[in-house]
């Protein structure tokens, strides 16, 4: 999943070391376990909560890459993907996430994605401390007014929740079909021979976008199935609108079987369905 989601600087927090018989044999099958991938180098760090053996080195480790990583891009078009939406006494409504691409100030009006819903920045935290200003890559809590938390079952998006966006009114709106590049790994999840198995088009999929999930099904171009270590252009297809732009990654998931198929970026956001396969459009 981390991978098709381009993450590619990780340090590896090796957990319960105390109670590890031969730790040298469980560091010699997590470095095997990782070769081949994105983080076959990647700094793999002995911990113990218990013990607390290796925390100041995990915290030294985490540092490090992260001053090495740089900042965070920010071209001026903020996202802030919902994760929790709740309501407390005397303030109302907030919601929380990690602001994508862009600065969001105290007082700035906003859109909720993909209802379309307005909401009024009354107060803003970052990292626990009050400011008028969030910046992006930190995780974000904001104090909305004239907004109430909906329920997950609520069909007319009359409140905020869990998976919505928000976002500036002038960002676009929200799309039923997207045109993206699909990846299928042919590294193998161990002990899941399903995880193998060739993605076949017109399948119904569980895309993962943000902090959301919801169903589409993929149309895949020129071919009838994406064979592990394959990549091919295809169409999502949605029952209910997402909001994505162009460029962002995501991850695609069997719901009934709890398995990850493939991952993606999003070339087109808004799609033409009757144009999918016309020669123009490719």
């Amino acid at each position: 999943i981390l991978q098709y989601l381009g993450v590619k600087r990780a340090v590896i927090a090796l957990t319960k070391v105390d109670l590890a018989a031969d730790l040298e044999l469980v560091l010699e099958d997590l470095r095997e376990n990782l070769e081949g991938g994105a983080w076959e180098h990647a700094p793999v760090v002995p911990v113990s909560s218990h013990t607390g053996q290796g925390i100041p080195e995990l915290r030294a480790a985490m540092a490090g890459l992260l001053t090495a990583a740089g900042p965070v891009r920010d071209s001026g078009k903020p996202r802030l993907p919902v994760d929790r939406a709740f309501s407390l006494k005397g303030v109302g409504t907030v919601v929380t996430g990690t602001l994508i691409d862009g600065p969001i100030k105290t007082g700035s009006e906003l859109v909720v994605q993909p209802g379309g819903l307005a909401a009024h920045v009354r107060s803003a935290q970052s990292h626990g401390s009050a400011t008028d200003l969030v910046t992006p890559g930190t995780r974000t809590a904001l104090n909305l007014a004239g907004l109430a938390v909906r329920d997950s079952g609520d069909a007319a998006r009359t409140g905020v929740a869990r998976g919505d966006v928000l976002t500036l009114p002038s960002l676009g709106s929200a799309v039923t079909a997207i045109d993206v590049l699909i990846t299928k790994s042919d590294r193998g999840i161990r002990g899941m021979r399903k995880s193998t198995r060739a993605l076949r088009t017109g399948r119904e999929v569980m895309f993962h976008h943000g902090s959301t999930g919801c169903p589409a099904r993929l149309h895949l171009l020129g071919q009838r199935a994406l064979e592990p270590g394959e990549s091919v252009l295809a169409e999502l297809r949605f029952r209910d609108p997402v909001y994505v732009f162009i460029g962002d990654s995501f991850v695609l998931r069997d719901a009934s079987a709890g398995l990850t198929l493939a991952g993606g970026v999003v070339l087109d956001e808004d799609a033409n369905r009757r144009a999918f396969r016309k020669p123009f459009q490719a």
